[in-house]
């Protein structure tokens, strides 16, 4: 299961996360519902099972 890891640290388990790129922010979902959504900049990082995603803006406006 996905833990989304807070910049206060701390951690949050879901059944899955998405991230929302547009909108800026992480969206927990369980049950096929979004039970929460935390802005970008309340995220460290998303860790799923197989690896780490690290929310920093890469892109070049």
């Amino acid at each position: 299961m996905p833990t989304v890891i807070l910049t206060s640290g701390q951690r949050r388990e879901f059944q899955r996360v998405e991230i929302d790129f547009d909108g800026g922010s992480v969206v927990a979902i369980e049950d096929h519902q979004e039970v929460e959504r935390f802005p970008g900049f309340h995220v460290g990082k998303v860790v799923y099972d197989d690896g780490v995603v690290f929310l920093e803006d890469d892109r070049d406006d």
